[in-house]
Order: C-alpha cells, then sequence, then structure tokens
C-alpha cells in the first residue's frame, strides 16, 4: 500500500524528483491516497484544477489502454506530484514494485523502486527510466534529465561496460510479461537495450549485468537456463564450501498438518531458490559458520529448504525436518515481502537493520547454534536465560516469565504470533493486579512490547523477543551481522551481549578447537591472535566482564 501521508515542500523544478528519498527530503506534493478517481485532504487542489487533474487522469489512462476505473491488474493511482504528473503504483509480482509519474503526454518522466520498511513503511529509489507493464501504449520512456546531461544513452554489454548511442524502449507488452515472469523466478532485473535484453543481478552493494541475449522469446528461454545454470552452480558452490544442501525442487519436505482433520495434512514441496536469495544465504554463512554444521564433527551441513507454499510463517528452524535432521524453511512470503538480499544492499538504499535475507539466515543459523551449545538440554537452558533475564515457572518447566527492573514477573504471549501483549504474573504464571494479588486476565496488569522493552531488566536486541529462544536468537544475530549491530547490541543489552558472545565462542571451539578462532567485530571468523583479541576488548572494555 502507499505511504498514508507525505509532507511537501514548496518549490520544486520541472523534471526534480517528485517522491521522496527518506524523512529529509518530502517532496512528493498533493498525493491523496484514495480509491481512483477520489481526492480530498488538506492538501487537495482547487474544484476546477481537480476536475482538470481527473479528466487529465482519464485521457493518460485511456491513451495507455489502461481500466477507466484507473486500475490494471498490479497498477494503481497513487495521485499527482506538484508538478501535476500522475503517480501510478506497479504492484505486480513480477514487476520489481515500481513506481512511475507520468506527464500529461502519457510519457514516464521518471521510476522509481519502492521499498517497502518496518510497518508498511515506504521509501522511493529513483531509478533510470523504464516502461511499466500496462503503459506500453506510447512508443517509449520519455527521461527528464538536467540540460548538461549527455543526450546520447550508454547501453551496456555482456562485459558489463556501455556502448552505443540506442535509446532503451521497452518490450511489447506479451514479451515484458515474461521477462517479469523470468525476473521474479530468478532474482535479477532484465532491461531492454538496442533489440537485446540485459540481466542485471544486485547484491552486496553492487549492481552488476551478468549477460545478454536477444530480445525475443528464444532470447528469454535462453536467458532463464543461463540463470538456471547459475543458481545450480552457486547452490554446488556453498555446498563444497560450507557443506550446506539445498532442497530440491518438487522434494517433499515439510509436513503441513490440517487443523480441521485428525492426522490430516500434506507434505510441502521446495523450489529452486533465486540468485538473490542465495547472495543473502552466502553472506550469512560467512557471518554464521560454524553454525550451518549439523554438528561439532563438522562433516555435514545443514539443509536449506525454499518453500512453494506457506506453513511456518517468514522463516523457521527446525532441529529436525523429515529426515530427522536440522533445517531451515523460508516460506513464499519472505520472498513476495520485499526484501534486501544482504546488509550492505539495506544500508545502500538507506534500509532499516535486518531486513535482508542474509540478516533472516543469520537469525535462523543462530537456533542451530543453541541446539548445538546446550539450549534443548533443561537444566542448562534454565541457566542460560537466567542470565538474561528469564525463570522457569514455578507450575510449568516449559513456560519462562520474563523479569523487569524492579523484579516484577511477566507472562509472555501464548506465542509469538499473537498481539505481543505481557502480563504481570507470580512465579507460577498467575496474571496479578497492582497489590500482587492473584486475579483474572482482564483485571491483571498487562504491559504493550514497546512498554515491556523499556523496563525490561536485560533489554533485547530487537521488538521480536516472544520468549527466551528467540531474544537470544536476537542476540546472536546482532552479534553477527557486522559491527555496527554488534555495537548497538553492546550498547543497548551487555547481558545479552555477553551471553552471544558466550555461545558464540563456544561453538567455535567444540567444532575448530579452543584458541584458534574469534570472530571478528565485522562478523567473520579469524585467527585468535592477540592484536585481534585487543581490539575486541577496547570496544567491550567496561560494559563487559
Amino acid at each position: 500500500m502507499p505511504p498514508s501521508k507525505v509532507e511537501a515542500t514548496k518549490e520544486h523544478r520541472p523534471g526534480e524528483q517528485v517522491l521522496a528519498d527518506d524523512a529529509a527530503k518530502k517532496i512528493l506534493a498533493e498525493v491523496q491516497l484514495q480509491s481512483p478517481g477520489t481526492r480530498s485532504g488538506p492538501n487537495a487542489s482547487p474544484s476546477e484544477n481537480h476536475a482538470q487533474h481527473q479528466l487529465q487522469a482519464k485521457l493518460t489512462l485511456e491513451n495507455n489502454r489502461l481500466h477507466r476505473s484507473g486500475t490494471l491488474p498490479g497498477l494503481n493511482i497513487v495521485g499527482y506530484d506538484s508538478n501535476k504528473h500522475l503517480i501510478v503504483a506497479d504492484t505486480k509480482k513480477g514487476a520489481g514494485h515500481r513506481a512511475y509519474t507520468v506527464g500529461e503526454d502519457g510519457r514516464i518522466v521518471a521510476t522509481y523502486k519502492v521499498i517497502v520498511g518496518p510497518a508498511g513503511s515506504k521509501r522511493f529509489e529513483k531509478l533510470e527510466s523504464q516502461t511499466p507493464p500496462g503503459l506500453g501504449g506510447q512508443a517509449e520512456a520519455k527521461v527528464e534529465t538536467d540540460k548538461d546531461h549527455k543526450s546520447q544513452e550508454q547501453q551496456p554489454t555482456e562485459t558489463g561496460t556501455k556502448e552505443g548511442d540506442g535509446k532503451k524502449v521497452d518490450a511489447p507488452r506479451g514479451l515484458r510479461s515474461q521477462a517479469n515472469g523470468v525476473e521474479n523466478r530468478r532474482g535479477v532485473r532484465i532491461e531492454q537495450h538496442n533489440g537485446r535484453f540485459a540481466y542485471y543481478f544486485a547484491a552486496n552493494g553492487q549492481e552488476s549485468v551478468l549477460f545478454t541475449t536477444e530480445a525475443t522469446e528464444s532470447g528469454l528461454r535462453e536467458g532463464d537456463e543461463k540463470l538456471s545454470k547459475l543458481v545450480e552452480d552457486k547452490q554446488n558452490e556453498l555446498t563444497s564450501q560450507f557443506k550446506v544442501t539445498f532442497g530440491r525442487s518438487g522434494e517433499d519436505v515439510v509436513w503441513k498438518a490440517n487443523p480441521a482433520e485428525q492426522g490430516g495434512g500434506h507434505h510441502i514441496k521446495a523450489r529452486t531458490p533465486r540468485l538473490d536469495e542465495l547472495a543473502g544465504v552466502e553472506a550469512a554463512l560467512f557471518r554464521s559458520q560454524p553454525a550451518q554444521l549439523l554438528d561439532n564433527s563438522g562433516l555435514e551441513g545443514i539443509k536449506v529448504n525454499f518453500l512453494t507454499e506457506t506453513s511456518i510463517g517468514s522463516a523457521a528452524y527446525k532441529s529436525a525436518g523429515l529426515d530427522g535432521k536440522s533445517a531451515i524453511f523460508v516460506e513464499p512470503r519472505s520472498v513476495d515481502t520485499p526484501r534486501f538480499p544482504t546488509e550492505q544492499d539495506g544500508a545502500k538504499a538507506g534500509g532499516t537493520a535486518r531486513e535482508s535475507t542474509e540478516a533472516l539466515f543469520v537469525h535462523e543459523l543462530s537456533h542451530n547454534t543453541q541446539h548445538k551449545t546446550g539450549w534443548d538440554e533443561l537444566e542448562k537452558r534454565k541457566q542460560l536465560v537466567a542470565e538474561i533475564g528469564w525463570i522457569p515457572s514455578t507450575t510449568d518447566s516449559q513456560l519462562y516469565l520474563f523479569r523487569d527492573k524492579e523484579g516484577h514477573l511477566y507472562r509472555p504471549p501464548n506465542n509469538e504470533f499473537d498481539t505481543p501483549l505481557w502480563t504481570r504474573c507470580n512465579e507460577a504464571g498467575e496474571p496479578i493486579n497492582d497489590k500482587g494479588e492473584v486475579v483474572t486476565p482482564d483485571k491483571a496488569i498487562v504491559l504493550s512490547n514497546d512498554q515491556m522493552m523499556a523496563i525490561a531488566e536485560v533489554p533485547p536486541a530487537s521488538g521480536y523477543f516472544p520468549n527466551a529462544t528467540e531474544m537470544c536468537a536476537g542476540g546472536l544475530t546482532f552479534f553477527r551481522l557486522d559491527r555496527k549491530w554488534r555495537e548497538d547490541l553492546l550498547n543497548r543489552s551487555p547481558r545479552l551481549y555477553k551471553l552471544a558472545k558466550q555461545l558464540d565462542q563456544a561453538e567455535i571451539d567444540a567444532t575448530y578447537g579452543t584458541g584458534k578462532y574469534i570472530r571478528s567485530l565485522d562478523g567473520l571468523l579469524v585467527e585468535d591472535t592477540y592484536t585481534k583479541r585487543k581490539s575486541i576488548e577496547s570496544l567491550e572494555r567496561g560494559r563487559i566482564t
């Protein structure tokens, strides 16, 4: 969905960027986020201008073969910018989440990538102009540039260099749709230049052209085959380097029960991962090893399964998959929701922490670290969770209660998918009021997730801490991702940092031997030398003991 409101600045120049890059540059003006054909709010134009805008919108849509309602599958009207350009958002699954501004002549003025952040917030990153699906009625995209910009557009070749003076012309609508399918299936971006398709791949903060093919159906098939081979090669490379394996396309990898039928359900099948997903997995493996290994022998790695349908949430770790071995499962929704391949890509685009496939896998691999360092043993777990403010209930050894700074106990949500409300309770887990009396749940003291975070004896790494296991995994994730998030964890929660470091080093020592390797501040394994240890100690000095 579009952002609820974006403030406007007073002045705009023709051709100027009109969608907000960040909070400091809010230059989207007079945008009303109603259904097509309506407009209201404090920034609404005078009625006569409003009528003219609506007429122009209809003409633009009709000229580009759009429905009179202002919609086409995957294409919706957002509103207008201050230069009276129509803004349309392309939400079609294979379109790469694009938005466009359309001039009065129906041509594209500018193209933007829509980046979805926490709680549905939106950022708009300006891209090179391209014609969206459904706006192919005009001959070509029009790019407005500064006067001193070169009039000839340099085009990419297979080597990534640029040559030629032809303008980029989008493919016919049917072929473009097929290209969108390849993009979505393989995790690349395809553009047409001088009768050829260029296949762009973005990861690790960079984008390059992998190769080009003819801009034809046979060319797309050739490109898809090449991308399939690249995916296969990358999987084999990761298996060779890290010993991880991947679920084969069509393989039954997890059981999905049917609550309406006792014992009923079906197996969910695996799918082939995309190139951008594998880039995130690779980055996570570098920052998590040896967490990807099934045990301390280092002989076998964890299995990674990309699923064809929903079952377990965004992603999940299971200590025993169908084959009885530890595995990670990633659902389609993790792909459908825009996610950067790596943290480096997120930082480059101004994203928030842990919006990447890399972070997703670092978190799930952290659960395997827990599994290998005693978390599954009841007495060991009691000892570990006590270090970060959790104690078991006196009546249920599987129920852990969270402690605040004043020693009050709180019962967490029933499960991680509930609305995160925390109920004050006694040591038995029974709800209590402010006098300590056992009461019905509706009369107990209840805190929101943010309130609980603010008063926790041991602050969690993020707002996702529905139980002690996830809170610990969150700490390991921040500890391993990179120096920025490691420092953030240390500053925010020294005790959680200490536990994360303890478990991380225990796993490293059990796998490679004591005194051989440590985790650098950048999250990578390095030799355990005096210099390396001193650089880490200088950061931690005075904050953990």
